[in-house]
C-alpha cells in the first residue's frame, strides 16, 4: 500500500477576516475495491488521474480545527471540499471500508480567503510473508508451527493498522481465495520476489515471519529433503531480500535462530548488517521449545502477547510498535517463564537491531 497526499496551493485574492476553503480528491488504485487486504491511496488535488488509479466516491472526509468540526462525502469523481473554514490549522482525515487503515493529513494550513489543496507526504508500506510448517513432505514435524504463522498473520497483518500487503504460506496448502500459498523454497522466493515488485521506495519495509525447523544458519521449507537438501541458508535468503529498496525485519520462531547474526561457528553472518534487523526464538546454540499447556510455541506466545492491545509498546503513547520495543517485551516475558533463564530446556530470544530496529511494524 502507498499511501501519497499530494499538494500543492493556489493563491488568490486575501481579504482579511474572510473564510478559507480546502479542496481535494481522493482516488484508490483500481481494482483495490475487490480486495481489501492491500489499497493504494492518494489525496490529490490534481484535475487528471495518474495512472492505474480511480476515484474513490462516498468516502468520508473528516476536517477538525481549534473552532470547526465538518465530515463530507466524496462524489462520484471523488472530489471533496470545505468551505467557511476560520484560518488556521487543520487535521483532514479519510475513511471508507475499502481502507483498512484512515488516510490523515495533519497541519492543512487554511488562510482567510484563500483555497488550500491537501499538502503532500508520502510514507512507506509494510509487505509481510508469514511462514508456518509442521509436517513435512518426508514426515518431520515442528509442533504448532501452522497454528502460529496463523495467529501472527491474522494480527500482525490482518489487525495492523499500517498500511501493508501479506502473503500465508502453509505446509503444502493453496487456498487463493484466503490468501494461502503452499510454503515451498520456490514459493517463498517468488513471494519475496514479489514483495519487490511492489516495493516503491527506501520507505517501504520487509517483514518476514517463519515458523518451523531450523537449523543453524538455514530453514526448512515443506519441500526440503533429507538434511541438507532443497534448504534455505541464511546467505541464499539474504541474496533474495536484498534487491528490495528498505529495511528488512526476519523473525524466525525456530531453533539456533541467532546463528543468521551472531555465529561463531560458521559464517558468513548474512543478516548481521546495517539494513537488516533480526529477532529470533533462541540463540545460535539454543533449541526453541513448545507449551502444550498453552498449545503454542513459547516465543510466539510472547510475540503475540507483545502486539495485543499494544503490550510491547514501550514508548506509549504513540499507538506503534518497533522490532525493538517486540524484543525488550518477549525478553523480559521469557526471563520470567524460564525463571531467569536457569530451567533446562530455556532458551533466550536472539536480537540483531542493525539501523532500522526502531522501524515501526505495528500500528494498533
Amino acid at each position: 500500500m502507498i499511501i501519497t497526499l499530494l499538494a500543492g496551493c493556489s493563491v488568490g485574492i486575501t481579504i482579511p477576516g474572510e473564510p478559507g476553503e480546502v479542496v481535494g480528491k481522493v482516488l484508490i488504485r483500481q481494482g483495490s475495491m475487490l480486495d481489501l487486504q492491500a489499497e493504494d491511496v492518494l489525496l490529490a488535488a490534481t484535475n487528471e488521474d495518474p495512472y492505474g488509479f480511480e476515484p474513490l466516491p462516498y468516502a468520508e472526509v473528516e476536517i477538525v480545527g481549534a473552532r470547526t468540526w465538518d465530515t463530507k462525502r466524496t462524489n462520484a469523481e471523488g472530489h471533496y471540499r470545505f468551505g467557511g473554514l476560520p484560518p488556521g490549522t487543520y487535521t483532514i482525515t479519510v475513511r471508507h471500508e475499502a481502507l483498512r487503515f484512515e488516510v490523515k493529513r495533519e497541519k492543512v494550513r487554511v488562510y482567510s480567503g484563500r483555497t488550500t489543496e491537501v499538502p503532500s507526504i508520502h510514507t512507506g508500506i509494510g509487505h509481510y510473508i508469514v511462514i508456518g510448517i509442521d509436517r513435512y513432505q518426508d514426515g518431520t514435524t515442528s509442533d504448532g508451527a501452522v497454528e502460529a504463522a496463523e495467529a501472527v498473520f491474522n494480527k500482525l497483518f490482518r489487525q495492523n493498522r499500517l498500511a501493508g500487503m501479506g502473503r500465508l504460506l502453509l505446509n503444502n496448502r493453496r487456498d487463493v481465495n484466503r490468501g494461502i500459498y503452499p510454503a515451498r523454497k520456490s514459493e517463498i522466493k517468488a513471494a519475496v520476489e514479489e514483495a519487490i515488485k511492489m516495493a516503491s521506495s527506501e520507505a517501504d519495509y520487509l517483514v518476514i515471519y517463519f515458523a518451523g525447523v531450523a537449523k543453524m544458519d538455514y530453514l526448512r521449507p515443506w519441500d526440503a529433503s533429507g538434511q541438507y537438501g532443497n534448504i534455505i541458508t541464511d546467505g541464499e535468503l539474504e541474496s533474495w531480500v536484498k534487491g528490495f529498496p528498505g529495511n528488512v525485519t526476519l523473525i524466525i520462531d525456530g531453533s539456533y535462530a541467532g546463528s543468521w547474526a551472531d555465529d561463531p561457528i560458521l559464517e558468513p553472518l548474512a543478516f548481521r548488517k546495517s539494513r537488516y534487523t533480526l529477532l529470533g526464538a533462541a540463540q545460535w546454540n539454543e533449541v526453541a521449545s513448545y507449551d502444550w499447556v498453552w498449545g503454542q510455541r513459547v516465543f510466539t506466545y510472547f510475540l503475540l502477547q507483545g502486539l495485543e492491545d499494544g503490550n510491547a509498546d514501550l514508548r506509549r503513547p504513540y499507538g506503534e510498535i518497533t522490532a525493538s520495543e517486540l524484543y525488550d517485551y518477549i525478553y523480559e516475558e521469557m526471563w520470567y517463564y524460564f525463571d531467569a533463564f536457569t530451567e533446562p530446556d530455556s532458551h533466550e530470544p536472539a536480537f540483531h537491531e542493525g539501523e532500522f530496529g526502531d522501524t515501526v511494524i505495528f500500528r494498533y
